[in-house]
């Protein structure tokens, strides 16, 4: 079948380096795996570095015979602000504008958000009579309003009026919703105004283990250890974005307390970058447990997964995040995970003896879950055991998407879903 992936964010096997692979990009292997046709649909704009990929809408191969549709907007600076509306409302124009020229689909899967795009494929479904699958990834614009101080949300929630029309007409219009979690499907299927009917779904993100030689990945642990990663110790390690849905702030006081004590037991490895990078470098300034190591490629990634002992969910209190990539990067290196979310998250680490919880915003909170994880050598062996399992049985890279492909062909085909 010929299928439009529509997914903008994700960091593209075109851009410099060992990037890591992820959803959209999983399922286009699937689906290509399967001798399917994919178009995917994205940004010529680099959300993570911030940079234009090329300079006007493009159309390029990849080497697995995937085509890359790099659709061309304005380039904006800051997460949060007003030049990322405009460039996600020109990302919708554009496609518009090029869908007319291509041959149409059997399918279109689209990743929510953006809000316009996902708007657009369902216009574009509906003209055309094309199934169209909406994957609840973030709750969007839901958490537009959620960021801001509650003395002024109803100001917000009316300024951003269009977005959430747009949004609940575009779920009550697609044909299916599929989400990376039950809460995410549960709040798409309350857009759509229905319950949950035979082609929605939950598929997780699932993680591919990295796949990298030796000798790179060795070679990738001495860099690291050149910045300062000290796998004598108890590596405690952060991967994710410093934007504003994060919290290292406790992490870093954590870390102070620990100097101040004289325990040289635990080093905190944040790596990211963001807009609060330089405020949290601030921070940790003099302390000699705390190693910023910037962006991570795949390869880097594979070497700090064999450095660490524990992974770190942190996240500022009131997150909107349900079960994010990161834990199933930890997962996959059989990382106990420390982590401040509540709902599916908490849930999920409790059921399954994955880690451990904080309060978000708490460094004592933060230091007794780390001593829950870290202080018998045979408990953090047992939770370290079972998130290994437990990767491997339910969020491995290999089971979820040629399930997910499997639900879409049946719902092109019209045969029942297993």
């Amino acid at each position: 079948m010929r299928v439009w992936l529509v997914c903008a964010g994700e960091m593209l096997p075109i851009d410099k380096g060992n990037q890591r692979t992820m959803r959209a990009g999983m399922l286009a292997q699937a689906l290509r795996a399967r001798q399917h046709e994919v178009a995917w649909w994205t940004s010529a704009f680099d959300h993570s570095s911030k940079h234009l990929r090329c300079d006007h809408t493009t159309t390029m191969p990849l080497a697995d015979g995937t085509r890359l549709k790099l659709l061309h907007a304005r380039p904006y600076q800051q997460n949060v602000c007003l030049g990322r509306l405009v460039n996600h409302r020109q990302l919708g124009r554009e496609f518009r504008r090029e869908s007319k020229q291509e041959r149409a689909p059997e399918l279109i899967f689209c990743c929510w958000p953006t809000i316009e795009l996902g708007y657009a494929c369902v216009e574009y479904g509906k003209r055309h009579n094309i199934p169209v699958v909406l994957d609840v990834r973030d709750l969007w614009p839901d958490i537009f309003v959620d960021v801001i101080p509650s003395s002024i949300r109803g100001l917000a929630r009316a300024l951003a009026l269009p977005y959430f029309r747009m949004t609940q007409q575009a779920f009550r219009r697609c044909t299916a919703v599929v989400g990376i979690s039950e809460r995410y499907l549960n709040w798409g299927l309350e857009y759509a105004g229905r319950c949950r009917k035979q082609f929605d779904g939950v598929f997780p993100l699932g993680y591919a283990e990295p796949l990298f030689s030796k000798a790179s990945v060795d070679s990738e642990r001495q860099a690291l250890q050149a910045l300062g990663v000290d796998e004598s110790r108890t590596v405690c390690w952060f991967l994710g974005s410093f934007a504003q849905t994060y919290d290292l702030e406790p992490i870093i006081h954590a870390a102070r307390q620990l100097q101040r004590a004289g325990t040289s037991q635990f080093q905190f490895v944040l790596s990211g970058d963001g807009e609060k990078r330089q405020a949290w470098e601030s921070l940790a300034r003099g302390l000699d447990n705390v190693v910023f190591t910037g962006w991570l490629d795949g390869a880097k990634i594979a070497a700090m997964m064999q450095l660490s002992r524990v992974g770190i969910a942190a996240y500022r209190k009131g997150a909107p995040q349900g079960m994010p990539n990161k834990i199933f990067e930890y997962l996959a290196a059989g990382l106990p995970i420390l982590s401040c979310l509540g709902g599916e998250c908490e849930e999920f680490l409790r059921s399954a003896d994955c880690g451990a919880q904080y309060l978000a915003g708490d460094p004592q909170s933060f230091l007794a879950g780390l001593l829950t994880l870290t202080s018998s050598v045979s408990r953090h062996a047992q939770v370290a055991a079972n998130c290994a399992r437990v990767f491997r049985s339910r969020y491995s890279a290999a089971n979820v998407y040629p399930a997910l492909v499997s639900h879409l062909e049946c719902l092109v085909t019209g045969q029942a879903v297993s």
